[in-house]
Formats: C-alpha cells, sequence, structure tokens
C-alpha cells in the first residue's frame, strides 16, 4: 500500500439518494420550437413530417420524436395518408391549446 493512500471499506455505505422528482414530472413542457411546429400544423390542417423537419431544423428522425411528444401531450395525431412521409395534425385538444400571438 502508498503511504497517504486511504483504505475505505463499502460495508456500511448507502448509495447517494434518488435526485427529486420535479413537481410537473410527467406533463410536457413546449418550448418556442413546439409551439412554432403546433401553430405550422395548425395554420395548415396538417403537415407531412419532411416539411416539418424543415420547418423546425432538425432531421426526420428526430421530428418524430417530437411529434410523439406532442401525441403523448394529447396535442396532435399522425397516420400514413399514402405513399410517402406520415402526416401530424393538430387534436381538438391541441386546436385550442392558449399560444400568445407575436403578431
Amino acid at each position: 500500500m502508498n503511504p497517504g493512500t486511504a483504505v475505505t471499506s463499502t460495508a456500511g455505505i448507502t448509495p447517494p439518494p434518488a435526485p427529486a422528482r420535479r413537481a410537473d414530472a410527467g406533463t410536457v413542457r413546449l418550448g418556442e420550437r413546439d409551439i412554432a411546429g403546433l401553430l405550422l400544423c395548425g395554420e395548415m390542417y396538417g403537415a407531412p413530417y419532411d416539411l416539418l423537419a424543415g420547418f423546425l431544423g432538425v432531421r426526420a428522425d428526430r421530428a418524430r420524436g417530437i411529434v410523439a411528444r406532442w401525441r403523448h401531450a394529447g396535442y396532435a395525431d399522425t397516420a400514413r395518408l399514402g405513399p410517402g412521409p406520415a402526416w401530424c395534425w393538430l387534436t381538438r385538444t391541441g386546436l385550442t391549446f392558449p399560444v400568445k400571438s407575436t403578431c
């Protein structure tokens, strides 16, 4: 053993406590990008994933993840409407979601 090296025993040591959960855990927090995408879907009555990905400035796989969050929150629904990419449109909840207008 090297001098100055402490030997510690793992017996009796408890692991650190788990981090506290957020007060709003389980809810979806919407950022500016989410609101912009939801507004696009609402104004266009729906959008294909490739258009949505380009508008949001993300790759197609990331757009699928973003839209999945919207679906989980009940703001959007998706389906493949024919050949080509899937589409996303707003649900009644998504259409009535209060958004402050910047106009």
